[in-house]
C-alpha cells in the first residue's frame, strides 16, 4: 500500500511539474507572439489537447491592429522529444475585425530577393486545420465590408488548402468564390496546383513548378454580385463596359504555359540579366475571336509570334466596344458568315538586347526585325463606307531603336462604296475603289521619316487617280507630300440640267503637315477642260487654269488659314440668249483667310467688252464693286456686240460711255432681315450721237443710277441734256431730270415716276409735261403737255406745202392721255399769243377750186394776206395717228374788201405718222434715217 501511495505521488508531482512545464512554456510562447489583451477560458485540457471555449486577442504587427476573436476552440498534438507537434486545429466560429490594411512601405533598392533554398513546408504546420464559421470584416470604400468564409486545411502527403468565401455572414452557395491550393514541397523545387472557381463566373485552373507551369481559366460576364463587390473595393464596371462584356456569347478561354531556367539560388533582382524562358498564350472566345502568342527570351535574345483570327460573331464586340450602331455589325457579321476566310493579322518578333541594362532602357537599345502580315481575304461589308478586301504586309528593321528598314506593302479594293451613292446626284459616278500603299527606306532622306506611296484609282465612269509620295516624319510629327499627282476623266457629266462633255482635270499638289502649320500648294498647275450644255447657255470648250494657289496656316485655326490663288478661264462659243456667241475670257487673284477672302478679276470677251470687279467676302458680308472699262463708240460698239436684245434700230456713232455698280449682301442676318441685300449702279454717257429708229440725235449728255434694295428698286436721272433731234423735224435741244421708284421688283414698270425737270426746245419754243409724280401703275396715264411760245413761221416752214406761210407765236395745253390703245388727246387747245401776225396762203389748186365756188373764193381771197388778231385751235388725237385742228381766226386782209373783219373757222385733219414720214423723205436726214423710212412705207404699201 505504501508504495502505491509513492507510485501515485510521483505520478502527481510528474503531472504537475509537466503542467507547470506546460504552463511556462505556453507563457513564453505567448510572449513571443505579436497580440495582446489576451483573454480566454479553457472548456477542457489535457497532456494531448486543450479546448478553448472563448479567445480574444489583438494581434499588432507594424501599424496593424486587428481584433480577433474565437468560439469553440480545439487544439490536439503529440510529443516529440518533449516538444509538442500540433495534428489537429478545430475552430467553430472566428471573427476578425481589420480596421485599415497595414503600409508595409517600399523594399530597398539594394534588397535582393532570393528563392528559398529548401522548398519544404515547416514542421510545425499542424496536419489538419479546420475553421468551421469565420466571420471577417474587412476595410472598404463602404467603411467595413463582411464576408463568411470555411477553411480547411490538411498537411499529410501534401499541403491541401480549401477555402470557401461569399459576402455576408452566412454561407450562400450561389454567391461563393472556391479556392483550392495542392502544394508538394521538395528539397530543390515546389509543385503547386490552383483551382479557383466563382460559380458560373471564373475557372483558373494552374500548375506550376519553380521552372514551368501552365494555366487555364474560363470565365464569364460577371454576374450582378460579383459586380456589386468589385464596386465596394474601388473596381467599377460602368454600364458601357459592361455591356460589351456580355456581349461576350460564350465562355472565354486563356491558356497558356512556361518554361524558365529558375534554379533555387536564383536571384529576382537579377532577372532581367540572367532569366531565360519561353511563353505561350492562347486566348478563345468561340465564334469570335482567336487570339495566340509565342515568345522567348534566351540569352541575349528575343522573339516571338502573333496570331489573330477575327469570327463572324466578333462584331458583338465591335459593337459594344467601339460604340458601332448595329446596322455596322450586322453587314460585317453578314459579311463574315458568307466568306470561306476571316480576316487575320500575324506577327513575328525578333530583338537582340543588351541585358546588362536596366530594362526602363531597353526600348532605347533595341536591335532587331519585327514582320506584321494582315489579310481579308473576301469583302467585309462596312455600312457608310462599303466592301473592304485586301491585304498588307509590313517588315521593320531596328537599330538602336531607330528604324534602319522598313517595307510596306498593301492593297485592296472599296467594293460598292457609299460615297458613291452621295456624289451620283452631283453627276460623279467613281463606282469601285482600287488602293495601294508601298513604303521602303530607300525612299526615305532620314532614318527617322516613313515615306508611303500612295496610289487610288477608281474603276467607274468617273476615272480618278492619284499618285503620291507620303513622307511620315515620326519624331516631329510631320506629314508631306510631294508632287502628288491627281487625274479625273468623265465622258460625261449631267447635273440637274448642266451637261458636261469629255470632263478632263489634272493637277499637282505640294502637302506639309505639322501641329502648328499646315501648307497647301500647286506643284503643277490645274487644268481642267470640257464642253458645256444646259438650258440656259452652251460653252464649246471650257478651259479653267489655276497656274499657283497655296493654303497655308496653323490647322488648328481653319478661319484663320491663308488662300492666295491665280486663275483663268477661257469660254470658246459662249451661248447664252442674251449674249450674242463669241468667246469670253476671265483673269482673276484670290486673296486672304477663309474669314475674309479678296478677289480681283477682270472679264472680258473679243468684242472688246471689259469688265474689272473685286469681291470681299467675310463672315457679315459679300461685297462685289465692277467697273466697265471706258467704251469709245467711234471704235466701235462693244455693247451691240455683246447683248443679243441690243435694240436693231439704236446705232451709236460716236460718244463715250462709262458704268460701274456694286452688290452688297450680308452674310449674318437676324430675324426679319432676309433679303438685306443691295445692288447700286451708275451709268454715264458724254457727246453721245446716233439714230433710234428713224429718229436722229446728238450731243447726248447724262448721268444715271439705279438702285436694287430688298427688292425694292429705285431709279435716278439727275442730268439728261441732248443738243440736237431731228425726226423729219429739228428739235433741240432737250433737258431731263427725274426719278423713279418701284416698290416691287416683279413689277418694275408698276412704279412711280417723279418728273422733276423736262423741256424740248422747238421752234424757237418749247415744250415741256406738267412735273410731278405720275403712277404708271395706273390704266390711264394723264399729262399736259404745255406748248410755249412756238414761232409759227418755224413750223410752217418745216411743212411739206411750200404756198402757206406766216408769223405769230403759239401756246397751250394739250392733255395727254396714255392706256394700252396708245396715245390719245381730248380738247387740247393751242393759241397765237397777243398781238397775233400774219398768214399768207396762195396756191394755184386753191385758186382753181374757188373759181367754182363762192365760198371756197372768199376764204381763199381773204388767207392771201390775212391779219389775225386770234388763232386759236382745238387739237385732239386719235390712237390710230389721226391728228385734227380746229382753227378759229379772227382778223382782216387790207387788200380784201377794205380790210373788212373776218372770222374763219378752218377743220384740218392730217395723219401725223405719214405727215412725219413725208417730212422724213422731204428734208435732209442720214443715210440710215432714210432707209428705215422707206422700208416702212414698201411695208405700208404691201399690207
Amino acid at each position: 500500500m505504501r508504495r502505491f501511495l509513492i507510485i501515485v505521488s510521483l505520478l502527481a508531482g510528474v503531472l504537475l511539474a509537466s503542467g507547470v512545464a506546460a504552463w511556462l512554456y505556453l507563457q513564453h510562447q505567448l510572449k513571443q507572439l505579436p497580440i495582446s489583451q489576451l483573454n480566454y477560458e479553457f472548456s477542457s485540457l489535457g497532456t494531448r489537447h486543450v479546448g478553448l471555449s472563448e479567445l480574444s486577442f489583438i494581434y499588432h504587427d507594424q501599424n496593424l491592429r486587428m481584433p480577433v476573436q474565437v468560439e469553440q476552440m480545439h487544439l490536439s498534438w503529440q510529443w516529440l522529444n518533449w516538444r509538442p507537434q500540433l495534428e489537429i486545429v478545430v475552430i467553430e466560429k472566428i471573427n476578425l475585425s481589420l480596421n485599415q490594411f497595414p503600409d508595409f512601405g517600399s523594399p530597398a533598392e539594394e534588397s535582393s530577393f532570393q528563392l528559398p533554398d529548401d522548398w519544404t513546408l515547416p514542421g510545425w504546420l499542424p496536419e489538419t486545420l479546420n475553421i468551421l464559421d469565420a466571420q471577417l470584416q474587412l476595410p472598404c470604400t463602404d467603411n467595413t465590408c463582411n464576408y463568411y468564409a470555411e477553411l480547411l486545411v490538411n498537411n499529410q502527403q501534401q499541403l491541401d488548402i480549401n477555402l470557401r468565401l461569399n459576402p455576408g455572414q452566412q454561407p450562400n452557395e450561389e454567391q461563393q468564390l472556391s479556392l483550392d491550393v495542392q502544394y508538394s514541397g521538395h528539397h530543390q523545387q515546389p509543385d503547386i496546383r490552383l483551382y479557383l472557381a466563382a460559380e458560373q463566373q471564373l475557372d483558373l485552373q494552374l500548375y506550376s513548378d519553380i521552372k514551368s507551369g501552365r494555366f487555364q481559366v474560363t470565365a464569364q460576364p460577371p454576374a450582378e454580385w460579383l459586380q456589386q463587390e468589385l464596386l465596394k473595393w474601388g473596381l467599377q464596371f460602368s454600364p458601357a463596359v459592361y455591356n460589351r462584356l456580355h456581349e461576350i456569347n460564350n465562355e472565354a478561354s486563356l491558356e497558356g504555359s512556361w518554361q524558365s531556367n529558375l534554379t533555387d539560388d536564383f536571384d529576382l533582382q537579377l532577372w532581367s540579366q540572367y532569366l531565360n524562358a519561353t511563353l505561350s498564350l492562347q486566348a478563345i472566345i468561340p465564334e469570335q475571336l482567336r487570339l495566340a502568342v509565342d515568345t522567348s527570351l534566351q540569352s541575349d535574345d528575343w522573339s516571338g509570334s502573333l496570331y489573330v483570327q477575327v469570327l463572324p460573331q466578333a462584331t458583338a464586340l465591335f459593337r459594344e466596344f467601339y460604340s458601332l450602331p448595329p446596322s455596322v455589325t450586322d453587314n460585317i457579321e453578314q459579311s463574315l458568315l458568307s466568306s470561306t476566310e476571316s480576316p487575320s493579322l500575324s506577327s513575328q518578333w525578333y530583338f537582340a538586347l543588351d541585358r546588362q541594362l536596366d530594362i526602363s532602357d531597353w526600348y532605347q537599345q533595341l536591335n532587331g526585325a519585327l514582320q506584321l502580315e494582315a489579310n481579308s481575304p473576301t469583302p467585309v461589308n462596312i455600312p457608310s463606307i462599303g466592301s473592304i478586301q485586301g491585304q498588307a504586309n509590313a517588315e521593320i528593321h531596328l537599330h538602336n531603336s531607330h528604324i534602319s528598314h522598313y517595307q510596306l506593302d498593301a492593297s485592296g479594293i472599296l467594293s460598292d462604296p457609299d460615297y458613291n451613292e452621295l456624289v451620283q446626284p452631283y453627276g460623279l459616278q467613281p463606282g469601285n475603289l482600287q488602293w495601294q500603299v508601298n513604303a521602303n527606306n530607300e525612299l526615305a532622306p532620314a532614318l527617322n521619316a516613313l515615306p508611303l506611296q500612295i496610289k487610288l484609282q477608281s474603276q467607274g465612269d468617273t476615272e480618278l487617280q492619284l499618285n503620291s509620295e507620303i513622307l511620315l516624319n515620326l519624331e516631329e510629327p510631320a506629314i508631306r507630300a510631294s508632287n502628288a499627282q491627281v487625274q479625273l476623266t468623265q465622258q460625261e457629266y449631267h447635273w440637274q440640267d448642266l451637261s458636261l462633255q469629255n470632263v478632263q482635270a489634272t493637277f499637282g499638289v505640294n502637302f506639309s503637315w505639322q501641329p502648328d502649320q499646315l501648307t497647301l500648294s500647286s506643284s503643277q498647275p490645274l487644268h481642267l477642260n470640257f464642253s458645256l450644255q444646259d438650258a440656259q447657255f452652251s460653252v464649246e470648250a471650257l478651259q479653267l487654269n489655276i497656274p499657283h494657289w497655296q493654303v497655308q496656316g496653323d490647322p488648328q485655326y481653319i478661319d484663320e488659314l491663308s488662300l492666295t490663288a491665280n486663275m483663268n478661264i477661257n469660254f470658246k462659243s459662249l451661248q447664252q440668249e442674251l449674249l450674242q456667241t463669241q468667246n469670253w475670257s476671265w483673269q482673276g487673284q484670290l486673296r486672304g483667310t477663309l474669314q475674309e477672302l479678296n478677289l480681283t478679276a477682270e472679264l472680258s470677251n473679243e468684242s472688246g467688252l471689259r469688265l474689272r470687279h473685286e469681291a470681299l467676302l467675310n463672315t457679315e458680308q459679300l461685297l462685289v464693286d465692277w467697273q466697265l472699262s471706258d467704251i469709245f463708240l467711234l471704235a466701235g460698239n462693244p455693247l451691240a456686240e455683246t447683248l443679243a436684245d441690243w435694240p436693231e434700230l439704236l446705232t451709236l456713232q460716236r460718244g463715250r460711255g462709262n458704268a460701274s455698280g456694286q452688290l452688297r449682301m450680308p452674310l449674318t442676318l437676324n430675324a426679319g432681315d432676309i433679303n438685306q441685300w443691295q445692288v447700286t449702279a451708275t451709268l454715264g454717257v458724254s457727246d453721245l450721237a446716233g439714230v433710234y429708229n428713224t429718229t436722229e440725235f446728238s450731243g447726248l449728255n447724262a448721268q444715271f443710277a439705279a438702285t436694287l434694295d430688298n427688292e425694292k428698286l429705285a431709279l435716278s436721272l439727275p442730268q439728261l441734256q441732248v443738243e440736237n433731234i431731228r425726226q423729219g423735224l429739228d428739235f433741240g435741244p432737250f433737258e431731263l431730270a427725274a426719278t423713279y421708284y418701284a416698290a416691287a421688283l416683279d413689277s418694275p414698270f408698276s412704279g412711280q415716276l417723279n418728273l422733276q425737270h423736262n423741256q424740248l426746245a422747238l421752234f424757237n419754243g418749247s415744250l415741256s409735261l406738267e412735273n410731278r409724280i405720275y403712277h404708271l401703275a395706273d390704266e390711264v396715264l394723264e399729262a399736259q403737255l404745255v406748248i410755249n411760245q412756238v414761232d409759227l413761221n418755224q413750223l410752217l416752214l418745216q411743212y411739206p406745202a411750200s404756198d402757206i406761210s406766216g408769223s405769230g407765236l403759239l401756246s397751250g395745253t394739250i392733255p395727254v392721255q396714255w392706256d394700252s390703245e396708245g396715245i390719245s388727246v381730248v380738247q387740247g387747245r393751242l393759241g397765237a399769243l397777243p398781238p397775233g401776225g400774219q398768214l399768207q396762203f396762195r396756191s394755184q389748186q386753191a385758186t382753181d377750186m374757188a373759181a367754182s365756188n363762192p365760198g371756197v373764193k372768199i376764204a381763199v381771197d381773204a388767207l392771201e394776206d390775212f391779219h389775225y388778231s386770234i388763232l386759236d385751235s382745238g387739237v385732239s388725237y386719235q390712237t390710230d395717228g389721226t391728228l385734227l385742228l380746229a382753227v378759229r381766226l379772227h382778223g382782216h386782209n387790207p387788200d380784201w374788201q377794205q380790210g373788212h373783219p373776218i372770222n374763219l373757222n378752218i377743220t384740218l385733219q392730217e395723219n401725223l405718222p405719214d405727215l412725219i414720214t413725208s417730212l422724213q423723205l422731204s428734208n435732209q436726214v442720214s443715210t440710215i434715217i432714210q432707209e428705215r423710212v422707206q422700208q416702212r412705207v414698201l411695208q405700208s404699201r404691201n399690207r
